[in-house]
């Protein structure tokens, strides 16, 4: 063997030794299997993936991200009443989260379809102030 075939092969067992080695291997396999499950458009699927991968997690390097999706199946399933539980569970759990506006917007468009307008409203009302109110500008004008 040459040194570079020496190289390679250490750099290999490395790897295998720290993907062994990985807490969230079968919490990562749910997350991938969901993800696999929302592009084939099996929403029920996907939700059980996504759950069984928040269970499963050591880390919380991907649960935030399972957490929002595994709302979002439930929603694109067209399961109302458990997708505004799932979305608010998550605003609750990852409050300051990239993805809690969309998710509160997510929210709002399920109490519009379950005729609950003024929850709807209020959502809306909030989050447009949140995005376009003083204290954003202020923030905003301290940026540039």
């Amino acid at each position: 063997m040459t040194r570079a075939h020496l190289w390679m092969l250490s750099l290999l067992v490395a790897a295998l030794a720290l993907y062994a080695d990985d807490p969230d291997k079968e919490a990562r396999a749910q997350y991938e299997a969901g993800l696999s499950s929302m592009a084939d458009r099996d929403w029920e699927v996907a939700r059980r993936h996504f759950a069984q991968a928040l269970t499963e997690a050591r880390t919380a390097a991907f649960a935030e991200e399972a957490a929002f999706l595994s709302a979002k199946a439930l929603d694109l399933a067209r399961n109302d009443e458990q997708a505004v539980s799932a979305y608010q569970q998550f605003l609750a759990e990852y409050p300051g989260s990239p993805l809690a506006p969309r998710a509160r917007f997510l929210a709002a468009d399920v109490y519009t379809r379950l005729k609950r307008f003024e929850d709807a409203d209020e959502v809306v009302r909030a989050e447009t102030l949140a995005l376009a109110g003083e204290e954003r500008r202020q923030a905003l004008a301290r940026f540039y």
